[in-house]
């Protein structure tokens, strides 16, 4: 199996973040990525941006990670 690498995620979903409508999409996957590095307070950032009740579900089972970590 190939090694993740979250950095370049991160910069991929940066990038998406900045070319998309769909910004809650993004938020919620800078959030997991950010998760990933070990970088609560950016994941709980992206988190924070995140308007649509339809990411309620994920918003909250990513908010509880890094309230576990």
């Amino acid at each position: 199996m190939q090694q993740q690498d979250w950095n370049a995620a991160l910069k991929a979903w940066t990038h998406y973040l900045e070319v998309t409508d769909q910004k809650d999409f993004a938020y919620s996957n800078l959030a997991r990525v950010n998760l990933k590095l070990g970088h609560k307070k950016e994941a709980a950032e992206a988190l924070s941006m995140i308007k649509s009740e339809k990411f309620a579900s994920l918003k909250q089972h990513l908010q509880e990670e890094i309230d576990a970590k």
